[in-house]
């Protein structure tokens, strides 16, 4: 009978009792971008369920928090850039605008049985950037396709073009001794990827648009051929646009914002054969990739600076529809050009290079 009592006792303060929290994730010292889509979530766990969180700067005292939400019963608790970034603004730092970043603390709470409210026993830090958003003014916004645009790139359509136009990048009136103005380009890459090796970088053959159209069937030998897209399948990328200035300040300013696009590519109509009748040539950071559809016999590929001197020379003696040449390590961020011989063909252009 003790035995038993003993027992019930037990049980009974374990009800009673309250378990501890602990503060998980986003793990301190996490980078959060606010901005972009207004909707999107950023999610706060804690191992167990939450009622409340807390914002404020370093060793603020979260029975008094500068900025708090309640979300009662919440795993995780989710609360969007939109309402982050506007809360930061009104109770913790005026300041907080575009361009400008702050590190808080947060952490959480919840409601015990006797109805007094439990703190965690953990704060982390996070460090929040300001970013633009979609639907704000942006001296460097992209403009169209709209983002999450959808193409069918293949079919009855497939003789079209696409084009993507952006607001300018910088003025004149900012810019520093500029011996050549902005050029601008398209960089085109996986949804997940972060544009230090883009699948696609396509050159301005313009130096003061803020535009450039582009054929589907272009897009067609970039995108889904570069990224190895199957029969009937559709694949959303992003893409942003980099402008390069040999002389401008800032230098190479790019997009503040990616948006996303969606190929639809039906296997078998309107591309059933590669025929763009000339050598193409894109780059990465690390390499060259030639799209050569007829299977010309390629001999010499040359590189050079916009003095016209030669970088770099090699012979190639090969034929294949898609080939790749890796880049010289010791070359330098900057415009080139370069020269591609094949044996009924010469196909030069210009490159940057951005590592």
């Amino acid at each position: 009978m003790n035995k038993i009592f003993s027992t019930l006792i037990v049980c009974m303060a374990f009800i009673g009792s309250s378990q501890a929290m602990t503060v998980l994730n986003p793990k301190t010292d996490t980078v959060v971008h606010l901005g972009g889509d207004r909707s999107t979530n950023i999610s706060f766990y804690a191992d167990r369920t939450i009622d409340f969180l807390y914002f404020g700067t370093a060793g603020f005292n979260p029975a008094t928090p500068p900025m708090s939400y309640s979300v009662f019963g919440a795993l995780p608790a989710d609360i969007s850039v939109d309402q982050l970034a506007t809360d930061i603004t009104a109770f913790i730092d005026p300041t907080f605008g575009v361009g400008k970043s702050i590190t808080v603390e947060w952490t959480a709470g919840y409601v015990q049985q006797n109805n007094s409210t439990a703190y965690a026993t953990n704060k982390l830090k996070i460090k929040f950037i300001r970013d633009y958003f979609f639907d704000e003014p942006h001296p460097y916004g992209l403009l169209l396709p709209a983002n999450k645009s959808v193409f069918d790139i293949a079919g009855p359509d497939n003789a079209k073009n696409i084009t993507f136009k952006w607001n300018k990048v910088i003025t004149d009136s900012i810019l520093i001794g500029a011996k050549t103005k902005i050029e601008y380009n398209l960089m085109i890459d996986s949804f997940t990827s972060d544009f230090s090796d883009p699948t696609y970088l396509y050159l301005s053959n313009k130096i003061t648009d803020t535009f450039l159209t582009i054929t589907y069937l272009d897009l067609y030998n970039s995108v889904i051929l570069g990224m190895g897209v199957q029969k009937t399948k559709s694949i959303t990328v992003k893409w942003h646009v980099l402008g390069y200035c040999q002389d401008c300040t800032p230098q190479d300013p790019t997009a503040k914002q990616d948006f996303e696009i969606t190929f639809n590519y039906i296997f078998g109509v309107g591309f059933d054969v590669v025929d763009t009748k000339n050598l193409r040539v894109y780059n990465s950071s690390e390499h060259l990739y030639i799209s050569n559809p007829n299977n010309e016999q390629i001999q010499t590929l040359e590189i050079m600076d916009l003095q016209g001197k030669t970088v770099f020379k090699r012979p190639l003696n090969t034929e294949g529809t898609n080939m790749i040449v890796e880049l010289p390590s010791d070359l330098s961020n900057a415009l080139y050009i370069y020269k591609l011989n094949s044996q009924n063909n010469q196909v030069s252009g210009k490159f940057i290079l951005n590592r």
